[in-house]
């Protein structure tokens, strides 16, 4: 197949010359023609030789020839890179010096002569050579095979005696080729013997096996990549990237996010006209930052690329502005996502960056500003929603294009709101590492500068500025529009480039406790009723149920969330499988407000939930839950709420403490109401509730559930031996002047049994109630009518009754309903 150029003859014969490769089909273009992704070893390993005999045409500019080679060069990386696993050893060597003579060119004269049109692919390419893995698509790598197939091939000037090839060279090539692989056999992992024993260095070796072509192309991946720093690739993707006007050119710096408002215009005509250039401007940013490309930072690349990170947030602000203003429904969310890859991305470069003087203070600096700009940014986006809103309340006939363009825009601002998140964990994560018990910072008399992105600022102070700007404030509405339309859903393009899979059974790094939802205080031990043995047994059994229930989830079987698509985690809670943004977010809130126990963080949480309007979204959020989430749960439990707004949470819920109670109430409010009451531990507020709740059953009508009845029963077991005597007593009393009530017989006959000690049951039941989320109402009572061990009426119970006035009236009472007569006038008949 080589073609080699002969020398003139000398006695002037019209003796036929072999033809040069410029006057026939040079034997590169007739090679890849004929190569599929299946193609056979023999013709993968004769385009390894044929590029490696001509590889002067790929070592230096030839602008005569581009035509063909850079296409060319496309489409042999994508053949290289898929046909790893078909070479034999004794081609590495080879390999190799293919990869680093395509990853030259590619990087020396493609790249720097690159276009809005091609620069995807080449840079596709480089990925391929550097990562060991084809990144071209099926239908691109179509359209350059039909490239390669309409240009020539390179005119080669046959007195060019670079371009001729050198058996000599070829021999030496070989020789070095298989001296590598069999001296280099613990490198590849090479477990048996390659004939080397018998001297002869030019017999091609045997297959080493399956180890040896799996470790093949991470050594190859290495090499180049190595090879991609040493050609200094950063450094020709810097020239693309820092002259990029779309991304770069902006007046972002730390004092313009720090003092002044993001004002994002809804009717930017140029960033219109420029949108489709702009996405494809961040679909190359962040695929190159994929590569090895932001290091070396100094303090000026650094600047360099900060600036364009925030601007990217701008543009992904005005880009969702401009959704809104004009009414569009966006189910492809791809500019967004090459926003929160590349805005993380940066900063763990940053973070991990050997050049940097104290990188983690600036890391934590560069997410600081994210913060700011985001919650600055997506608040204005908000105000102006709120303002469209209103002027549309006006038109009663909202049309469902209109309902469903607000939940699009949802699905984008969660994207932004997923950066958001990030920043804010490694920030708190910071606190909790410096110092649990950091001190409230008093903007007023503690004064600290923020100019420059290397100054040195505590954990304390960069969270003062996300308390300043309500961050978590700014989380909380964004969870009231992600419930609030929850209903509806619109689904999201799955061809999202890049996008991260769902880590296949990811194991959870927390420890499942006890008091997963607070069911460990459900009794007070300083009771005077012993309830501890029962409880624990009980809370054991629970919670081994839970623990097998969640362990027989799988996380791929949740349903990908934006959340968890934007940061490559599984912010997935482990109750349940069908997830959603909101359940992504209340569990972030969670993890990283209430479990942390830092005095800012309560601090915050406390001034920004106690107010009316989030109140109201919390009980929004109570009563459109299928389960009550865990926040919930423990924001009750770490009294962050004040009593005060306790009972207005509990009134918005339609639980009122003061008017007559109601037996119409759901099952999550129900859940919140005994959380709430057993935390106060107050006698005196369970012996009043339990006064209106006898009175409410006496004059209703309406069906009373086991749920409702069996959360009064613990109420009664937190109660005083007087108390409760009290209690039976009026029950008694209300029986005898009520017809025929049912439900107050079934209390009556529960408490004459177990009015000392609470059945066990009845705790499975409550926390069952509180863990899970299947339950469904019932009104079957046989279960809580349980009997103590000895099958006899409970002494204290049996006691309190008969000594006191009431009981003969009882007794007769009971007699005159019984009516022997009418039983024995029945049996004559």
């Amino acid at each position: 197949m080589t073609v080699v150029t002969p020398q003139a003859s000398s006695d002037g014969d019209a003796q036929q010359q072999p033809q040069s490769p410029s006057n026939t089909t040079f034997e590169w273009k007739t090679l890849i023609e004929s190569f599929t992704d299946n193609t056979n070893s023999t013709k993968y390993n004769d385009l390894i030789q044929s590029i490696l005999r001509w590889e002067d045409l790929l070592s230096r500019p030839d602008p005569i020839n581009e035509q063909f080679l850079n296409p060319f060069v496309i489409v042999a990386t994508h053949y290289l890179v898929g046909g790893l696993a078909r070479v034999e050893r004794f081609y590495f060597t080879d390999v190799i010096n293919v990869g680093k003579l395509l990853l030259k060119y590619l990087l020396q004269n493609a790249l720097p002569k690159t276009n809005d049109t091609n620069r995807i692919s080449i840079l596709n390419a480089i990925k391929s050579l550097c990562y060991s893995q084809t990144y071209l698509s099926s239908s691109e790598l179509k359209d350059y095979l039909e490239l390669v197939k309409k240009s020539d091939g390179p005119q080669i000037n046959k007195d060019d005696r670079r371009l001729r090839s050198s058996s000599k060279t070829m021999i030496t090539r070989r020789e070095t080729g298989l001296v590598d692989s069999l001296c280099n056999a613990v490198l590849f992992d090479l477990s048996i013997s390659d004939d080397s024993s018998n001297g002869n260095k030019r017999e091609r070796p045997q297959s080493g096996g399956s180890s040896s072509k799996l470790t093949f192309p991470k050594h190859m991946s290495q090499v180049l990549l190595n090879d991609f720093k040493q050609l200094h690739g950063e450094q020709y993707f810097s020239e693309i990237l820092f002259h990029m006007p779309l991304i770069i050119d902006s007046k972002m710096n730390i004092n313009y996010i720090l003092h002044n408002n993001i004002i994002i215009s809804g009717n930017d005509t140029q960033f219109q006209e420029n949108l489709v250039s702009i996405k494809n401007d961040l679909d190359f940013l962040r695929r190159t930052i994929q590569l090895p490309v932001i290091e070396p930072l100094d303090e000026n690349r650094l600047n360099k690329f900060i600036t364009m990170t925030l601007n990217s947030l701008l543009i992904g602000l005005k880009y969702v502005r401009l959704v809104i203003n004009n009414d569009e429904i966006i189910t492809n969310d791809q500019i967004l996502h090459d926003i929160a890859r590349t805005c993380i991305k940066l900063g763990d470069t940053i973070r991990n960056s050997p050049r940097l003087e104290n990188s983690r203070n600036i890391f934590l600096n560069y997410h600081l500003l994210l913060a700011i700009t985001l919650t600055k940014g997506i608040k204005e986006i908000l105000q102006n929603i709120n303002i469209s809103n209103n002027n549309n309340n006006n038109n009663q006939n909202e049309t469902q294009q209109q309902q469903q363009s607000k939940i699009s825009i949802n699905n984008l601002l969660i994207h932004l709101i997923a950066i958001l998140m990030f920043s804010t964990r490694e920030l708190i994560n910071d606190i909790s590492y410096s110092d649990s018990n950091i001190e409230i910072i008093d903007s007023r008399n503690e004064k600290f500068s923020f100019i420059k992105i290397t100054d040195l600022l505590q954990s304390s102070q960069r969270y003062f500025y996300l308390q300043e700007h309500q961050t978590l404030k700014l989380f909380l509405i964004i969870l009231n529009r992600l419930i609030s339309s929850s209903s509806s859903i619109i689904k999201i393009t799955s061809t999202i480039p890049d996008a991260p899979p769902l880590p296949p059974e990811t194991p959870s790094t927390e420890s499942i406790s006890e008091d997963t939802f607070g069911i460990k205080n459900l009794f007070d031990e300083t009771n005077t009723i012993n309830l501890t043995n029962t409880s624990t047994t009980t809370a054991t059994t629970t919670t081994s149920q839970q623990t097998n229930y969640r362990s027989s989830l799988s996380s791929t079987n949740r349903k990908r969330t934006i959340l968890n698509r934007c940061l490559e985690i599984d912010l997935c809670s482990d109750e349940i499988i069908d997830q959603d943004d909101y359940y992504d977010l209340l569990n972030y809130l969670d993890k990283n407000y209430l479990n942390q126990n830092i005095s800012i963080l309560i601090n915050d949480l406390t001034i920004t939930l106690n107010i009316n309007d989030q109140i109201d979204n919390l009980s929004y959020l109570i009563q459109h839950s299928i389960t009550i989430p865990r926040f919930i749960h423990n924001l009750i439990q770490s009294d962050i709420l004040t009593y005060t707004n306790e009972d207005l949470l509990l009134e918005k819920l339609g639980i009122s403490l003061d008017q007559s109670w109601s037996l119409k109430i759901s099952i999550n409010n129900l859940i919140i109401f005994l959380k709430i009451i057993l935390k106060r531990k107050n006698p005196e507020l369970m012996c009043l509730l339990w006064d209106k709740f006898l009175q409410s059953i006496a004059n209703s009508t309406d069906e009373l559930t086991l749920e409702h009845l069996e959360i009064f029963l613990i109420f009664f077991h937190q109660m005083t031996i007087p108390q409760r005597k009290n209690i039976l007593l009026q029950l008694v009393e209300i029986i005898q002047k009520t017809k025929h009530n049912i439900y107050l017989l079934i209390l009556f006959e529960y408490i004459m049994f177990n009015f000392y000690e609470i059945p066990e049951e009845i705790i499975e039941n409550i926390q069952q109630l509180i863990s899970k989320n299947d339950i469904i109402p019932t009104i079957n009572f046989n279960q809580i009518i349980t009997k103590n061990n000895s099958n006899y009426l409970d002494g204290f119970a049996l006691k309190n009754l008969y000594n006191n006035p009431i009981y003969n009236q009882f007794y007769n009472y009971l007699i005159e309903q019984l009516d022997f007569t009418k039983i024995n006038r029945g049996k004559n008949i």
